[in-house]
């Protein structure tokens, strides 16, 4: 976990397919960067998906507008409506339910402006290994999570 990301984990507890999981993130807009990896590309930045049998990572860069967490939350949601899945701020340091989104937003958005005091030339949309990076590009396709 970087200073430049917001990160969740995901596991299974009931031994999930995991053409199930990488079903959902393809048909919800993700599209494959790699042999595990998936990228969603919005306006506002990327959401990075890390892909290990039964467990899943989901980041984005901090310097990411808002409707990037959000669009995380959503799908996060969408996937507990038809898979049993824990979710795990790594932020918080806590397991996370939908009840409790607004605090995971908040968070983001404390953690969002902090890092925008620190770093105000890095602006959206940016992948999270292309923060520091000097050429402020890269790309799933040279990325390694």
């Amino acid at each position: 976990m970087g200073f430049e990301s917001y990160n969740f984990d995901l596991s299974f507890p009931d031994a999930t397919n995991e053409r199930e999981i990488l079903e959902f993130f393809t048909n919800n807009g993700y599209s494959h960067c790699g042999v595990h990896t998936l990228e969603k590309a919005l306006d506002g930045g990327f959401i990075e998906v890390l892909l290990d049998k039964n467990h899943v990572s989901i980041r984005t860069a901090k310097a990411n507008d808002t409707d990037v967490i959000l669009e995380i939350l959503k799908d996060i949601d969408s996937l507990k409506s038809i898979i049993q899945v824990n979710v795990f701020d790594l932020q918080l340091k806590e397991n996370v339910s939908s009840q409790c989104f607004d605090e995971v937003f908040s968070n983001f958005e404390r953690l969002q402006k902090e890092f925008q005091e620190y770093y105000p030339s890095i602006l959206p949309p940016v992948r999270c290994g292309a923060v520091f990076d000097e050429s402020y590009g890269g790309g799933c396709s040279s990325e390694k999570f």
